[in-house]
């Protein structure tokens, strides 16, 4: 209205509610309402022992079967927002 441009950053989970509630907004980078933004992360992680390979192998193993369900999960609860 005021015919200016304001900037902010924005979390990527509250972005998608905000986006329906408020016409008009943009998010860089677009599309997939910026879940796959790797801006503003926020990084995590275990420490196992160094002698453990067999635990870290079955880490991994359930890591990648989990993850593309894990990845459906949140898509679903974002579109619920």
């Amino acid at each position: 209205m005021a015919k200016r441009a304001d900037i902010t950053p924005i979390n990527r989970i509250p972005w998608v509610a905000l986006n329906k509630k408020v016409k008009g907004l943009k998010a860089l980078p677009e599309g997939n309402n910026c879940q796959d933004s790797k801006e503003m992360g926020t990084d995590i992680g275990s420490a196992i022992h160094k002698n453990q390979p067999e635990f870290l192998a079955w880490l991994n193993a359930v890591r990648d079967r989990m993850q593309k369900q894990l990845v459906a999960e949140e898509a679903q609860m974002v579109e619920k927002m």
